[in-house]
């Protein structure tokens, strides 16, 4: 019988979930990771910027330094002409 440090120890712990459970957790780890990363491909693309392009630096370096590099670099020059036009479009309208 094994000694209650044992199980306690993170050896223990994983030795006592099986190699199924640990695979499982894992591709829970990495399915919540894939799904916070669509953040900054929603923020690229808001911004005019190529989403899948951002999907995948997020997905290489974080989506917490993505989502700053992001904020830091903007909309891009037609993203701001095109919002630009809209709002004297809406202006001319009133």
């Amino acid at each position: 019988m094994e000694n209650i440090d044992g199980m306690f120890s993170s050896d223990g712990i994983l030795a006592g979930l099986g190699i199924g459970a640990v695979v499982l957790i894992g591709l829970a780890l990495l399915v919540i990771h894939v799904l916070i990363c669509l953040v900054p491909f929603f923020m690229a693309r808001k911004r005019g910027r190529s989403g899948l392009l951002w999907f995948i630096i997020s997905l290489i370096i974080g989506w917490f330094w993505t989502v700053i590099i992001l904020l830091i670099v903007g909309d891009t020059a037609e993203k701001k002409l095109s919002d630009i036009q809209m709002m004297s479009s809406n202006y001319q309208k009133e």
